[in-house]
């Protein structure tokens, strides 16, 4: 591209006459005179025709400056038609000339550019279009091919690792066969430990449950063999202890589901507390 830079270099002799590189198609001089510049675009005149030529300032690809002779290389051939310049359309027959590289114009074309211009800052400017060479792709340079080969294998490393975990990991299993015994279903909120006996029968065996800052006792009668655990919930220094102490729900012992709850007061349900007291008993 035309940059800034690069127009200081042409106007720095205080002529800005320079010639293209290859020359433009249409015209039998290839002597060309600077005159402005936008931001995307430049203009030239021809110094044999006297015709003045608007140039995309991206159809540029460097400039050099040798012996005092400035040249502009275009990245493609360019032809002037109908009032304006466009890349040549190549026939099929006709084989493509390469795109012309900072080195066939001379490697000492930096240091020329520097010598032909003004001393001063407009000399300091030259210097840059004599950096303007086309960068490598990412995929010709061999740190970046490594860096992206590595990349990549550390990646299906990764993934191979935690398919390895996942699939060795041990699986819990839990059993969530539904309780086929009726009798449990018919248990309430009013029942005491003997509703509870007298409607189930006498429980495998008794398990006393805590609950932290709580002055309420708890127990849970057990029936292993039926897979379930009825929890009973009372208050603790009253008579007649075991009739205190009221069902307010059941739970599977195979997996810690909660399978039976009573309804609270404010329309809430003893579900919180039965799963804190089904981490106990897998305990």
């Amino acid at each position: 591209m035309l940059t800034d830079a690069a127009i200081a270099a042409l106007t720095a002799s205080g002529e800005g006459s320079f010639t293209f590189f290859p020359p433009v198609r249409g015209f039998g001089e290839n002597r060309w005179k600077y005159q402005e510049a936008t931001r995307i675009e430049f203009s030239a005149v021809n110094q044999a025709g006297g015709e003045q030529v608007w140039f995309p300032r991206s159809a540029v690809a460097y400039i050099t400056v040798e012996e005092g002779a400035i040249t502009l290389a275009f990245r493609k051939e360019m032809e002037y038609s109908n009032g304006a310049v466009w890349p040549v359309r190549r026939q099929v027959d006709e084989p493509e000339e390469p795109e012309p590289e900072p080195e066939a114009m001379g490697t000492e074309a930096a240091g020329a550019a520097v010598a032909g211009a003004k001393a001063g800052p407009a000399a300091a400017r030259a210097r840059a279009p004599a950096l303007s060479r086309r960068r490598p792709r990412w995929g010709q340079e061999p740190v970046f091919l490594v860096l992206a080969v590595a990349g990549s294998a550390a990646l299906a490393l990764v993934l191979v690792l935690v398919a390895a975990h996942a699939w060795l990991q041990p699986r819990q299993r839990t059993d969530s066969t539904p309780i086929d015994d009726p009798n449990l279903f018919t248990l309430t909120r009013e029942d005491n430990y003997y509703d509870v006996v007298r409607k189930l029968g006498p429980p495998e065996s008794e398990r006393a449950l805590s609950l932290a800052g709580s002055t309420l006792s708890q127990r849970a009668l057990i029936y292993r063999g039926r897979n379930y655990a009825v929890v009973l919930l009372g208050v603790e220094g009253q008579r007649n202890y075991g009739q205190e102490q009221r069902y307010i729900g059941a739970i599977r012992l195979s997996d810690g589901a909660v399978v039976g709850s009573v309804r609270m007061a404010h329309d809430s349900t003893t579900d919180s507390l039965l799963k804190i007291f089904a981490r106990q008993l897998k305990e």
